[in-house]
């Protein structure tokens, strides 16, 4: 079963300086994300890098959405502006990888992501990043009503509190195929 890798929203706005900073600070996410994009990249395995991102006047953003109001009264989250850029830290080859811009709380929302995964012939999603309780939820359980097999790796996941994230995967337990850790996940490639 071809797997691909979804690397969520670890961007300077939401991963370092917005609400999973502090968590990504404290708990070795980007370590085991960067491990899981070196092993996908030795199996020759999709990578899709998705991020919050909008074009400038946010033509495609949720309108009624209290969240998205208050990022686009605020300029925030344009393409090209730091907010939006990867995390330095993290194994991202800005002339090789794809980057998939979102325009709301899924990483599907306003994307060709589906198309390309389609086009990939990837069975199996396997999803890291921020947020679990928001981006990473929400991903899996479309993915999964897709007809994808879904995996979340919980140590290369992260949200605004600790109770937010093992909050999520108990629900999300009951959603998607397997919930694992990055060393499990990586001795079954």
């Amino acid at each position: 079963m071809k797997k691909g890798l979804l690397i969520v929203d670890m961007i300077d706005g939401i991963a370092v300086n917005g609400s999973c900073g502090s968590f990504v600070k404290e708990h070795p996410i980007l370590n085991n994300i960067n491990h899981l994009i070196q092993v996908f990249r030795e199996h020759h395995l999709p990578i899709y890098f998705i991020r919050l991102a909008f074009a400038k006047g946010y033509p495609d953003y949720p309108e009624h959405s209290k969240i998205f109001n208050y990022i686009k009264d605020n300029s925030k989250f344009l393409i090209g502006e730091k907010d939006t850029e990867f995390m330095e830290k993290l194994n991202f080859r800005e002339k090789e990888d794809r980057v998939f811009n979102k325009t709301g709380t899924s990483p599907f929302h306003h994307s060709e992501l589906l198309e390309v995964i389609h086009a990939d012939e990837v069975e199996q999603l396997i999803f890291t990043g921020v947020a679990t309780d928001n981006a990473v939820n929400i991903g899996s359980r479309f993915a999964h009503d897709e007809g994808y097999k879904t995996t979340v790796i919980a140590d290369a996941c992260g949200a605004s509190t600790l109770e937010m994230h093992d909050a999520s995967l108990k629900l999300l337990a009951k959603i998607v195929n397997e919930i694992t850790n990055t060393k499990d996940f990586v001795e079954t490639l």
